[in-house]
């Protein structure tokens, strides 16, 4: 009977240390997919959550979306609370730069997207155009000459000092078993 309880010892730390090991490989592999790259990313969002289907729902239709739209499109429904839940999920994937973008406050479009996803101005110009920011009048005067104009300062108001002033300031007398607070 001794024997028997020193095998069953013997097993039952063998299967601690077992146990043990496991735990550190599935702790390794929940680091291995929160801290990977991108491929590793796709991954991280657990299917069926609100993440994935938003992320799916992104891909269905091809562009940057407003939160309120994604969480229609979901399927939830559209209240403060999950907006703002699925608002701060998605900023946190954004700020980390894994799977979602902000191309626009409250907007969220993928990283797979391409650059222009149909948020950005098209028909905005590339640059300013020639003289933006020059002021009209190059500084001439009506007569052809540089105008030079003295900076105006403004005057500060100054407050009037009593004449009458202590020559030194007046302190209370502090007893030293007295502690103020």
């Amino acid at each position: 009977m001794e024997k028997k309880r020193e095998e069953i010892a013997s097993l039952e730390k063998q299967l601690s240390e077992a146990k043990s090991y496991l735990l550190a490989l599935e702790d390794s592999m929940k680091l291995v997919c929160r801290v990977g790259d991108n491929d590793n990313a796709e991954a991280a969002l657990r299917p069926g959550t609100d993440l994935d289907k938003a992320r799916e729902f992104l891909r269905k239709s091809g562009k940057a979306m407003h939160v309120s739209k994604i969480i229609e499109g979901t399927g939830k429904e559209l209240s403060k609370a999950n907006r703002v839940s699925l608002s701060g999920s998605l900023g946190n994937y954004v700020r980390k730069g894994l799977i979602f973008t902000r191309p626009a406050p409250n907007t969220f479009g993928l990283v797979e997207f391409e650059e222009n996803d149909g948020t950005a101005d098209v028909d905005a110009p590339a640059d300013p155009p020639d003289g933006f920011g020059e002021d009209e009048n190059d500084g001439d005067d009506e007569f052809g000459e540089v105008a030079s104009k003295p900076a105006m300062v403004k005057p500060v108001p100054v407050r009037p000092v009593p004449a009458a002033l202590p020559a030194k300031p007046v302190v209370a007398p502090v007893e030293e078993d007295h502690v103020p607070f």
